[in-house]
């Protein structure tokens, strides 16, 4: 038995582009979060993310790769 509905804990990028991809996938999200734009640590990262200093470098690449292209 599955289930149709998920809770999203935070309103950065990472949560909003969580809550997105299973509202494609056709499931009912729920954010929950302390804050919301412009008041997450998204809103002054600006987006920047690359890897630092995280091991196996080979995988870590793949994993970025991946999450660019999602």
């Amino acid at each position: 038995m599955g289930c149709d509905s998920v809770i999203v804990i935070g309103a950065g990028v990472i949560g909003l582009t969580s809550a997105l991809v299973f509202r494609e996938a056709g499931y009912d999200v729920t954010i929950w979060a302390d804050a919301f734009s412009p008041h997450t640590t998204s809103d002054v990262a600006v987006a920047i993310w690359y890897p630092y200093r995280a091991e196996p470098e080979a995988l870590v690449r793949a994993w970025g790769l991946d999450t660019l292209r999602e």
